[in-house]
């Protein structure tokens, strides 16, 4: 088997081990609407993925931003009244 059909034989294993993760095959009989169905999961999957790690990098990037002293906190406290 040559280098570059060795790789391909990889990436398809690949390929229908991550279709077969995302869930159950969309039609049984037709493999390429199958495989369309597995694309758009993994696209929703990665937009999912760079949405939490962006929510999350928000909150460790302010965590503790503000940092009231305990008069400032009173203070707030008493306006919010």
């Amino acid at each position: 088997m040559s280098g570059e059909n060795k790789m391909r034989f990889v990436m398809y294993k690949w390929w229908h081990l991550w279709s077969d993760a995302l869930g159950a095959k969309a039609d049984v009989s037709n493999d390429q609407h199958s495989d369309l169905v597995a694309m758009i999961r993994t696209a929703m999957f990665v937009f999912l993925f760079i949405t939490n790690t962006v929510i999350m990098a928000g909150v460790i990037r302010h965590w503790n931003d503000l940092r009231l002293s305990n008069k400032n906190t009173e203070q707030v406290m008493e306006e919010m009244k």
